[in-house]
């Protein structure tokens, strides 16, 4: 009675929680197969797996503790006696538990052409990360020739002094300004001054407010910023709701200082804001955001002072001594930091002072600031005159030498050449974002124009540049993606080796070709958002490699790109293979039932078509989502139906994972000897076909049975081989799993 009633509190728990199984599985290093035996109550948890269920998902741990405690007993006893099991997970019905198992993963494979060690590393891994897979977060670097400012910072830093940590609200200042008036520049600044206060590190967020782009959503906010505070991607909840309460309990015990820079409206904010009152949050906004409880600083021009120290800073002390011409620059740049740059990069370059003073003279007090940017822009030769339109039609956040090249229809070289030249005339400003790959000549730097800069590009495009020579700079861009792209995909099908050289891209390893997919991916998603030709083939390649990095949400959209597309141009093949991504997208995040329906649609329109191979995939699939629901029995018969197709086709490796998945139901119910060899017959086939990953992972399935059984030295002697498989191919995931499962197994520990 008791253990039907402890149940039904996880269950209600979790749900509450708004956490599916797999992130629940990480978070308290269990397997989501005895997550599910423990809230369907066919196995009594152990007590610490309800410690740890209670705490990933805020329960009153001490009442799910009582209640384990009166459920441990034996049915004959009172309430004051009785002896409680020294392993309190036997089963209830038929089926045996255990604690934590390598092997939750077996036939995942089959849903949509992946492998179950990836799954398996995602969902399970309890140790440390490969390096780079953890975005930690950070401040940009300052700006060059930073100037002036001193009474705002003054009051700001006198303001962030007398806050109280031990109060009960976050220091919360909105740093407002027009365009151009250097809000970032200053923000950034401030934020230096102050990070030494703050011992939990600081974070960088821009919500690209006015970008010309879509600002960033509460969702991809949320996500940034928990990223950035190191939770893994997996361990996101997919739900708003579940991921603000995580982001708000994180900080609660955190001293962070953290920037919510280019924000939209306060709409956009509010979500965000952590509810410590050790936390300093930083943000700027082209309005006051009134709605907000925070307190306003305003940011002003610089003074005229101010402004001619800038100037001099940018142009070189030698080349303003012509006071009447410098004063004439400043007033009619407004004393806007961004167009006292524009102006001050020309007089660097050997432009003379009174001409520049002239030329700004001349034009329109109506449209001065335009005609700043026109002047700046006339002053270019032809080739970066066509960069400049060209970052006009550039869909990115941010561009690098190769994305570069391939608009221009360039040389790497190039490429790099007008983005310096670009950035020479301060129209561009070069940031500190590591891009995670090397090319023929070291680290790509990475360039971002300011929001005017970008608007200004897309007047001058749309004016400029013929719609046939915008559209081809698309097509070239998405040409040098699909390159990349293939180039990473490359490193996840052979991640022990370096790839071929790829427009000019080299990738060392696979935790480089990742790093590289994560800092660029924004820029990606933006380049098939907007292409007409719709190249479903790299949407769809792109999904499935942010699908295994566990970015969920943006492989989601890229895998809706694909199935538009495929929609679109009746390609039915394609449309089942992208609803069998949207459907595996599905259950990572524990949407099981719509996950079942995409499978569904996936099998019917591949039964229509009669593509046996996609409508295993479907099987398989279909067969994961019935496990994790508890429906045993049907998903053993469906991975019975994928095997038999797998088998017909003579593939090997579908049938492999098939295997895996039928070994799992056994183990599931009890039948070790049979999962046993199951298992051993999905090791034998990857071995055969050189599936190295899919070696490990059937190696680690086969140490679990024989740890369960009681085998532990034959245990340890396999989960040894795994972890050498790992090594040797670079998994750092599934290594760090197999240290894991030696943690929680002193008695198998490998060596």
């Amino acid at each position: 009675m008791f253990a039907r009633e402890l149940a039904g509190e996880l269950r209600r728990l979790r749900a509450d929680s708004g956490l599916g199984l797999v992130q629940l599985a990480v978070r308290t290093n269990y397997s989501k197969s005895s997550l599910e035996r423990y809230l369907n109550g066919k196995v009594l948890p152990p007590r610490r797996a309800v410690e740890s269920i209670s705490k990933a998902c805020g329960g009153d741990t001490g009442r799910l503790l009582a209640l384990w405690e009166l459920a441990c007993r034996p049915p004959d006893s009172t309430t004051n006696s009785g002896s409680v099991p020294q392993r309190p997970w036997m089963p209830l019905e038929d089926g045996a538990g255990d604690e934590a198992i390598a092997g939750d993963h077996a036939g995942a494979g089959l849903g949509n052409g992946g492998d179950g060690v990836d799954r398996l590393a995602r969902v399970a891994s309890p140790g440390p990360l490969a390096d780079g897979e953890l975005e930690r977060g950070g401040l940009p670097g300052e700006v060059r020739h930073f100037t002036g400012r001193q009474g705002v910072l003054k009051e700001l830093l006198s303001r962030v002094e007398t806050h109280d940590p031990a109060g009960s609200v976050a220091a919360v200042y909105v740093i407002d300004g027009m365009p151009g008036v250097g809000k970032t520049a200053f923000v950034i600044h401030a934020a230096h001054c102050l990070a030494g206060r703050y011992p939990g590190g600081a974070i960088f967020v821009d919500l690209l407010g006015f970008t010309g782009s879509a600002p960033l959503s509460v969702s991809q906010a949320l996500e940034e910023l928990l990223a950035q505070a190191g939770v893994p991607r997996v361990q996101v909840p997919g739900e708003d709701g579940p991921k603000q309460a995580l982001w708000r309990r994180l900080m609660r015990s955190r001293r962070v200082l953290i920037v919510l820079d280019n924000a939209r409206d306060a709409k956009q904010v509010e979500p965000l804001l952590p509810q410590s009152p050790q936390c300093l949050v930083l943000i700027t906004a082209r309005t006051k955001l009134y709605e907000l409880d925070a307190d306003p600083v305003s940011l002003p021009v610089l003074t005229d002072q101010e402004a001619r120290r800038l100037f001099v800073a940018v142009a070189g002390a030698q080349h303003c001594r012509d006071d009447e011409a410098l004063e004439h620059i400043v007033a009619g740049c407004h004393r806007l930091p961004l167009a006292i740059r524009l102006m001050a990069g020309r007089v660097r370059h050997g432009d003379p002072i009174a001409e520049v003073a002239d030329d700004i003279a001349a034009l329109p007090e109506e449209t001065k600031i335009r005609g700043v940017f026109d002047l700046s822009y006339n002053s270019l030769d032809a080739d970066l005159q066509r960069a400049v339109r060209l970052l006009g039609v550039y869909p990115g956040i941010d561009i690098t030498g190769p994305a570069m090249a391939s608009l221009a229809g360039t040389s790497q070289a190039g490429g790099r050449r007008l983005l310096r030249g670009l950035a020479i005339h301060n129209l561009i400003e070069r940031i500190d974002k590591p891009t995670g790959h090397s090319g023929e000549h070291g680290s790509q730097s990475r360039y971002q124009p300011h929001d005017l800069l970008r608007d200004y590009a897309r007047s001058r495009a749309d004016v400029g540049e013929p719609a046939a020579e915008r559209q081809a700079a698309l097509d070239r861009l998405t040409a040098h993606y699909r390159a990349v792209i293939h180039a990473v995909e490359q490193q996840h099908a052979h991640p022990e080796g370096s790839r071929p050289r790829s427009v000019g891209l080299v990738f060392q390893d696979l935790a480089h070709a990742n790093a590289w997919l994560i800092t660029e991916r924004a820029n990606l998603l933006a380049c098939l958002g907007t292409s007409p030709a719709g190249p479903a083939d790299l949407a769809k390649t792109t999904a499935d490699l942010l699908n295994q990095l566990s970015y969920f949400r943006d492989a989601g959209h890229c895998y809706q790109l694909a199935l538009t597309h495929h929609r679109k141009t009746a390609n039915r093949q394609g449309e089942a293979h992208a609803l069998g991504g949207l459907a595996e997208v599905d259950w990572l995040r524990g949407h099981y039932e719509a996950s079942r329906h995409r499978y569904e649609q996936a099998r019917a329109i591949c039964q229509e078509i009669g593509d046996r191979q996609g409508e295993a995939n479907a099987l398989g699939g279909l067969a994961e989502v019935d496990r994790l629901c508890g429906r045993y029995e049907a998903s053993r018969h469906r991975y019975e139906q994928a095997r038999a197709i797998c088998h017909e086709l003579g593939d090997r490796q579908g049938e492999a994972y098939a295997l895996g998945g039928l070994g799992e139901m056994d183990r599931l119910r009890g039948r070790y000897e049979a999962a046993h060899h199951r298992f051993e017959q999905y090791h034998a086939i990857c071995q055969g076909i050189g599936n190295r990953r899919g070696e490990a992972d059937a190696l680690c399935l086969l140490a679990e049975v024989d740890w369960v059984c009681g085998r532990y030295e034959a245990s340890r002697h396999r989960y040894e081989q795994g972890r050498a498989i790992f090594q040797e191919i670079g998994n750092r995931h599934g290594e760090a799993f197999v240290m894991g499962a030696g943690r929680s197994r002193p008695d198998v520990r490998p060596v």
